[in-house]
This record gives structure tokens, sequence and C-alpha cells, in this order.
């Protein structure tokens, strides 16, 4: 705050003085700066992006060894950055790295790959090699020293200084080109002219070679008999962070298989030769040896490692060596059966124990000591060898083991070798580990195995003392046949032991046919259920079809009961009290709902007490306590349909018979309708205005079906009748039959003009318009009332004089009862005198309410006369309506001249309100627009205000008739004298004017 005093004066001034302080400065938002930003990414999926969490512009994984092109940079090496001046000032911005673009280079954590197979992985030792610069791979030892940094710069941009106006943007091109692999860290500096303060944004970019790892560099094959083959798998990891391919050299590659060699002849197989891996991939080479003769192996073979596109060649050489050996032994073994390389004990039931054989066979000069080792779990319980160990005479004899298998389980054995025979040197008791001989053991043991489909039977609601059966099917999924049996569930199971056998009798094969038998066949009686055959047999692959017949009651009742279905030979632990198969049924009594008149009334409506007046019946309702169904009153000899909803709420189907029958006194009128079809009364011959469609339904149970009720009043008079719908076998009184009584009543429309009240002499409806200039128009109404209980649909004819008009007439219109409607007639003459003409009113199903309107009107003429009035005017009323003040309103209207005279008309003034023309001549027989123009100054209302046209019978000189108005201009020179003084002479004719005006309007009022 800053004070000024004057000199030589006592008072003081205060100023205020404001200031603002800027630099110049760039945008930091990595938003405006970086294209592609995310919250938060893998560093080694991150490609030329952003990373928020890290606040860092990351390149990602990028090769390294590439060399950066003279003119366009790689496009996965480069990025454009976007650079704002986002201050008040211009500015001048210098580009530098903080480490001088070499930046700072660490190692990465290493790769994980996808965790193969541990079962399937070679058994020898890791490479040991020291790991790569980014710690993820395994670096070959012909590895170049390339891939150490050089301390060069990695980073760079495509300028060093930028000049930037206030909210101007360029682009800066950052390229990254890392020489060797880590991650490689920098910060791009931008030094701002004036500005103390350098903005700094973090870069990193990783730099990957091709790295592979080895899971093993050296395969070694267990010993193989001849004629056999075996198979090892060495697993290839990358640990790059960029994809690579790698390959098999070719010379390693010809020396492992042989150059040209035939399929069969080669000691080693590989799968696959060459391949590419994703980063942290790995994949499997399987290397097949095969024993074609007695010999040792041992070769090698070289795998090569470059990049996704060869671009920069082989990076890496991995060695893995192998060694295998293929022998031949004296010692022999003789299976059972030669097709089968082992013991194959065959598929067998559980609770049977399996025996079978074998000879070793010693075709050596010396004996041969030969154990059976038994060591794992199932092998060891389930086998017994006989005899277990022993010694084996030389040349050529042979010795017989037996081996017997009783399991107590279920059991798969597929070429199981836990059972291996060990042979010894007598003498000093040496172990030859070289001949352990595995025995292959194939057995198939299992339980009796089935299926019952459905796994339970619900027979549903059935008829009373009526009867269904339905059946199930008990399948044998097993490999061996099985006897079953039925009984009810809390009944003992039979003994699976087989009875003992029948003394021997006469009559051979017939008498194994009766035992037989007597394993089939058998009802078991389960309440009301009867289920066979209680017992049989059935084969592997087979299904027996089981038939249960139910027994419905004669009440209503439910029945459920569950029996056990006992399976011989099956698993313990499967339903050890047998399958529990569930029976359920019910009996039920056919019916109809008889007093949800909701629902059996659903389009209608229902009250509880109806009000069946003198004034006519309620339409479409239903009286509970009357029990009366009023279809209302209809016009005589048209027929009334209403559907009634027949609701069967029960689980059974019930067939319904349905019948109208009248009741006696106040019976229809003449014949017609639907012939009386279906309904019972006292005088067959009466016709009847009652019928039900259809006859006779069968309804679904929970379902419904709509029945269609006719009504055909023949007279006017009340009808009544009553609905019966009945259902067969029903015992239920309650729900038996649907009753209650029909009402309807015959009556015809009425209609009566209310308007106009004038009559002519012979009593028929005059509407009498008011004498009326020709071709103007005048409205009067003709009101109609009906006073019936019906709709009144009516037509109003046109008049036969084109003078009177009604926009109504020729329709069909419907007029509700109790209610009135007003229709508008237009009375326009277009000539001079008494016009008369008439409009027929014609009610439809009703002649003796048809009437006759008399219309009467009279046209004049005048001299001049007023034409094409507003739409909204009322005769000669114009309505300039609500205005605001400076602004218009306009109407326009058109005068005619009906005379053979011309004549001279004026307008007198009034204010606010302009006639243009205002004064001049109309020419016999001619017309003339005239404009109305509202528009004042300040507040004004005109209300009913009447305007008195002048006019004067004029003649023209001869030669002299021309028309005229003051719409026509001359133009006129004038002085500043002669102009002021017209001026003043419009005013004082205006004022003079408006004054006449306002007197004239109070002596009208």
């Amino acid at each position: 705050r800053f004070e000024m005093v004057g000199v030589g004066a006592d008072k003081q001034f205060a100023l205020d003085a404001v200031a603002f302080a800027a630099q110049p400065t760039i945008s930091k938002d990595y938003r405006n700066v970086f294209h592609r930003k995310v919250k938060a990414r893998d560093m080694l999926k991150t490609s030329k992006t952003f990373v928020i969490n890290r606040s860092t512009f990351e390149f990602g994984p990028l090769l390294v060894g590439r060399q950066r092109p003279d003119d366009k940079p790689h496009t996965e090496h480069s990025e454009q950055l976007h650079i704002t001046n986002n201050g008040p000032f211009p500015l001048t911005v210098n580009f530098s790295f903080l480490h001088g673009g070499a930046g700072l280079c660490s190692a990465l954590p290493a790769l994980h790959a996808a965790d193969a197979d541990a079962g399937s992985k070679p058994q020898s030792t890791q490479s040991q090699r020291p790991p790569s610069a980014n710690g993820g791979g395994y670096a070959s030892a012909a590895a170049p020293a390339s891939l150490r940094p050089s301390g060069e710069p990695v980073f760079s941009m495509s300028i060093a200084t930028m000049e930037l106006q206030p909210e101007e943007t360029q682009d800066l091109l950052l390229c990254a080109y890392p020489d060797a692999d880590g991650l490689y860290e920098e910060q791009l500096v931008c030094t701002i002219k004036d500005n103390p303060q350098p903005v700094l944004f973090p870069l990193s970019a990783i730099g990957s070679s091709p790295a592979m790892e080895v899971s093993a560099t050296s395969v070694e094959f267990e010993r193989l008999l001849l004629k056999r083959s075996d198979t090892k798998r060495v697993t290839l990891t990358s640990k790059s962070a960029l994809p690579l391919t790698w390959a098999i050299s070719e010379e390693s590659l010809a020396e492992l298989i042989g150059a040209g060699a035939e399929a069969g002849d080669q000691d080693f197989r590989l799968d696959q030769t060459s391949g590419t891996l994703r980063p942290g991939d790995s994949t499997d080479i399987r290397i097949t040896f095969f024993a074609r003769e007695a010999q040792t192996v041992e070769k090698s073979f070289t795998i090569e490692v470059s990049d996704a596109n060869a671009e920069l060649g082989v990076q890496q050489t991995l060695d893995v060596s192998l060694k295998a050996e293929a022998y031949s032994i004296d010692v022999d073994v003789a299976w059972p059966n030669p097709d089968v390389d082992g013991l194959d004990f065959g598929a067998f039931k559980v609770v049977d124990a399996q025996k079978t054989s074998m000879e070793l066979i010693n075709n050596g000069k010396y004996d041969v000591g030969f154990r059976f080792i038994m060591r794992k779990y199932p092998v060891r319980d389930i086998l017994t060898i006989s005899p277990a160990e022993g010694t084996l005479p030389p040349g050529g004899s042979r010795e017989a083991v037996e081996v017997v298998l009783k399991t107590e389980h279920e059991l798969t054995l597929t070429s199981n070798t836990d059972l291996r025979v060990q042979f010894t040197e007598i003498l000093t008791g040496e172990v030859l580990q070289d001949l352990v001989m595995p025995v292959k053991l194939s057995a198939h043991a299992v339980f009796s195995r089935y299926a019952v489909v459905p796994r339970g039977i619900n027979f549903g609601p059935l008829v009373y003392d009526s009867q269904k059966e339905r059946t199930f099917d008990l399948t044998n999924t097993g490999e061996f046949e099985f006897k079953f049996s039925l009984r009810h569930m809390d009944d003992e199971p039979a003994s699976d032991k087989p009875p003992p056998p029948p003394p021997p009798t006469k009559g051979g094969k017939g008498a194994a046919a009766a035992a037989n038998a007597k394993e089939t066949g058998g009802v078991v009686n389960l309440e009301n259920f009867a289920v066979s055959p209680a017992r049989g047999v059935v084969e592997p692959g087979g299904t027996t079809t089981i038939t249960v017949r139910f027994s419905a009651g004669a009440s209503a009742q439910s029945f459920s009961q569950t029996m056990a279905i006992d399976v011989a030979d099956r698993s313990p632990d499967d339903d050890p009290l047998g399958l529990l198969y569930e029976l359920l049924a019910e009996s039920c009594i056919p019916g109809v709902a008889t007093t949800d008149y909701a629902q059996i009334f659903e389009e209608q409506a229902v009250v509880s007490r109806g009000d069946f007046g003198v004034t006519g019946l309620p339409q479409n309702i239903f009286a509970e306590e009357e029990k009366v169904f009023c279809f209302g009153s209809h016009m005589v000899g048209q027929e009334v349909t209403e559907r009634f909803k027949v609701v069967n709420p029960f689980k059974v189907p019930c067939t319904v018979n349905l019948r109208c029958v009248v009741q006696g006194g106040g019976g229809g009128g003449g014949g017609g309708g639907k012939g009386g079809k279906g309904v019972t009364a006292a005088d067959p011959s009466a016709g009847l205005s009652f019928d039900i469609e259809p006859k006779k339904c069968v309804i679904p149970p929970h379902e419904h079906r709509y029945v269609t009720a006719f009504f055909l009043p023949q007279s006017m008079q009340i009808y009544r009748a009553v609905f019966e719908a009945e259902v067969e076998l029903g015992t239920d009184a309650s729900t038996k039959m649907l009753c209650f009584e029909l009402l309807g009543e015959g009556t015809l429309p009425n209609l009566v003009v209310q308007q106009p009240l004038a009559r002519t002499d012979d009593g028929k409806p005059l509407l009498q318009f008011p004498r009326l200039l020709v071709n103007w128009t005048a409205r009067l109404p003709i009101q109609l009332f009906n006073g019936g209980i019906l709709p009144a649909t009516f037509t109003l004819s046109p008049p036969a004089d084109s003078a009177f008009a009604c926009a109504s007439a020729g329709q069909k219109l419907t007029l509700d009862p109790k209610t009135s409607h007003t229709l508008q007639v237009l009375f326009k003459p277009t000539g001079a005198g008494e016009i008369r003409s008439s409009m027929e009113l014609a009610v439809m199903n009703n002649s003796f309410e048809d009437a006759c309107i008399e219309l009467e009107g009279e046209g004049f003429v005048q001299d001049v006369a007023f034409e094409d009035m507003p739409d909204d005017a009322d005769g000669e009323a114009l309505k300039l309506g609500e205005v605001e003040v400076g602004a218009s309103s306009s109407l326009s209207f058109t005068m005619r001249n009906h005379s053979d005279v011309p004549h001279r008309f004026a307008w007198p003034s009034l204010p606010g309100v302009t006639f243009s023309p205002s004064v001049g001549h109309i020419h016999a027989h001619a017309a003339k627009q005239v404009v109305v123009t509202f528009c004042s100054d300040k507040p004004v209302v005109h209300s009913a205000v009447e305007v008195k046209l002048s006019l004067q019978r004029i003649q023209y000189a001869p030669g002299a008739e021309t028309d005229w108005d003051d719409t026509m201009k001359v133009v006129k020179w004038l002085s500043d004298a002669e102009f002021k003084a017209h001026n003043e002479k419009l005013r004082r004719a205006e004022e003079a004017a408006a004054a006449e005006a306002v007197a004239a309007a109070a002596a009208a009022a």
C-alpha cells in the first residue's frame, strides 16, 4: 500500500497496487506428454507406455545389438513426446539426459516359465553356467562380449532445443537402443530458460538378448534290452524378455542321427529340431534311444539361439550330451500267453481269486539265483508267489512259478511293473542289477455295476377305481452277469449264497431249466403297488424291464412306498441297504370349481349383490348372493356372446357336459337364435333365446376351458334360464356341478331432438336462421338426447340445399345412454330470398325414432358488403387480440360493390387503429382488400367499438373512370416550411378524428 501526499495540501490519497509473477514453464502432466498411459503393468509386458504407479515412461523389452538406422528409427525403439508451453511467456527449452543417455544399467528378476510335468523331466543335473545380464537366462560360453554395457549412449532425442509460444505444442522424438542385457534407467532433463527448476521425465528400457536355458546338459539312458526303446525329455526355457528362435545345428544333427540314415537305423531320434519361444515359455525335446545292438553310444548335439527374426544371427549355443547302452542276457522268461509280454489275469469279479504261472529259463552255463521283489502297494498285498525265490540250473532248464491274485477291492493294473525278478550270482552273492527284470502285471477286478432308469416312479394322480402300469429298466453296466431281487425296504435282504443244489432227478435238461426258472419271476406287493418280476438275472450289457402296476383306491388318497433293489456281488460301499426305489401315486375324484366366481367370471364383473331395477339391467355382472349372471339390456334381434371359464382345479382330467335350461314363465319371443339346441324346457316347441357352446368338453388337470353363452332377445321383455356344467364320474356334490341363473332383457334404442325447440305446424323440429347478407355465415346447433338404456347409433342426412351444411352429416354416430350430442349446422346464402331445406335423422335398429328436421333461412344483398372475413370474426366484428405496446397486429378482409354505381368510401380514425386504404373509390361490381392494423405506443383498450364506414355514390366525368385510394402515392417536392405546415395539418386532422371517435364511442355507450 503506497501513499502520496500533495504538496501544500493536507489530503491523503491511497492507491492499491497488484502484481503477478510467473516463470516460463512446460506441461508436466503425463496425460498431455505421453500418448499411452496405464495405471500398472508388468515391466516385461510394457511397450512404449507411461506407467503411472512407477511414474516412468517405459520402452519395455528391446533387442540388444540392433543398430539405429540413419533415417527413420525402428517403431518399437522410438516414441513421440508432446511438449506444451502452458505458461504465459514464450520460452526456450533445452533437452538433455541426466546420465548422458547411457542410463543406469541393472539386472532384472528371472523370467518364470510354466512348470513342466515333473514326472517327465530328465533326472540329470542342471547347467551351472552363470546368469546373463538380465538375470533371467543362462548365458552360453559362446555369448559375445557386446552383451556387457559399453557405456555408450542408449537413449537419444531428435532435437536438443525447442522454442515454444504460449499454448504451443511440439513433438520430441525419443529413441532407445540398449547395447547390453538389463534395465536401463535414465531421466530426460528439460531445462527452461529463466526457470531455475528443470522438468524431469523418468525413462526406462530393457535390453534383452536371445537367451535360453536347457534343463539338462547331459542325458543318460538306462540300460536297455535289445529291440527296446526309451525316451527322455530335455526342457528348453526362454530366459529372454523377447521372443526367440532356436534350432539344432545341422552338423550336430547329422552326426547324431546320421546323414541319410534309413528309418529304423538311427540310434537316436528327436521329435523337434527347431522352434520359437515367447518370453518365459518352455518346450520339450523328446529324445528316443533305440537298442538295435549290444553297444554303448555317446553322442551330443548343439542348440543355436537367435532373435525372433534372426536379424542378429546366432546369439547363444547350448551343448547337450547323450549316453546310452544296449545289452543282452542269457536269462529269459516264458509267459503263459506268448502274445502277451507279462502276466494278464484278465477281468474277473472281486470275490473270485485268479491263478496263473510263468517259467524262468537260464540259457547260460552257470546257476543263477532268482528272487521276486514286491515293494509297493497294492501288488505286495494281493499277490502270492510260489516259489518266491530259488536257483535256476543252467543249460536251458525251466522253473515253474505259480502266481495267485486275490483282492477285496476293485482293481485295475495295466502293464504294472511293481513286481520284479532279481537275479544273483550264486558263488559271490552279487546282485546283478543289470539283469533285474520287471514283470508286467495286468488285471481288472470289478464289482457288479448297474443303472436304474428312472430312479423313481410317480404315477401322478389317477381317477378313483382305475389302474395304470409303468416300467423301469435295470441295466447291467458291468462286465459280468448278476442276480437281483426286490423287497420292501424294511424286509431283510435275501442271502447272496446260492441254495444247495437239488438232488439229481430224472429229466436231464428239463430239470436244469426248471432250476433256472426259479431264479426269475415272482411279484412283490407293496400296498396298492404290484412289482414284477421280483427276482432275475441280467447279462452284461443287458437290461431287464420291471413292471409296476398301481390300483387306485375308491376315495381321494395319496400312496407312497419305498422298495429296495438288491444286486448280487456289488460293492459293500455301493447301496449297502440296497438301492432304494420310491413309488408314488394318488387317487383323485374329478370335479370343477363351483365357488371361485372371480375365475369363472374373469371377463365380467362380480358383485356381492345385484341391482336388477326397472330402469335397465346391469350389463355383464354376476351377483353372488342371487347366483345370477346378467347379460344386461340388449337390442332385440341382436345376438350377444359372453365367455365363462370352467376351471379344473384337480389333478385328473374331467369331462364336462354343458347345457342351458329355460325357466318357466317370461320365456322368449319368436324363433331364431340357435334353434334351441342343447336346451331343456317345459315347452319344447317354444323358441329359446339362450344357448351354450360347446355342449361337452374335456379339461386337463389344473387347466380351464372357455365356454360361450349366447343371448338373442326376440322381443322387448326379460328372459331367464339356468346354466349347468355337470362333471361325468363326479361323486363330490360340491364340485360335481357348476350352476347359476342367466338373466337378460330385450329393448330398442331411443333418440330425442332437444334443440331446436321450435316446431312446424305438423310437429317437426324447425331450425330457423336469422337474415344474412349473401355469402355470410351463421351457425345454429341441433342437440340430440339418448333417453334409453342402449347406445343409439344414428345418421343425419346432408341438407338438400347447398346453402346449409353440417360437418357430421352422412356420418354414423353413436350416443351413449343418458347423454346428449350437439351438431352444428351452417347457413351461408349465395343469393337473396328465403331458403328452405331439411335433414333426415335415422336411428339404427329403431325406425320409430326417425325424424325430419326442417331448415329455414333468408339471404339479402346491399350495395357494399364485407367478404372474406377472418375465421375468428363474429359477423362483422374483428378481433385484433392483445398486442404489446409498440407491436402491431393486422387483419384483412374484402370490400365488394354489388351495385351498378361507383362509390366513394372513407374510414374514420380510431386511436391505434388504421385502415388501409382509408379513403378511396370502389367501382361497380369491383372489390378492394382492406388491411386493418392495430399498433399503439401507449396502452389502449377497444372493446366492441363501432367503426362506421362512410359511403357516397359518385359519378365519373366521361373518360375519367380511374381507380383511386389513399394508398396510391404521387411524389411532390416540398420546401422545409411547406413540409412542416403539411405535418402540422395532418396532426390536427388526426387529433380531430380521434376526438370524434371518442365522442361517438361515448354516445354509443
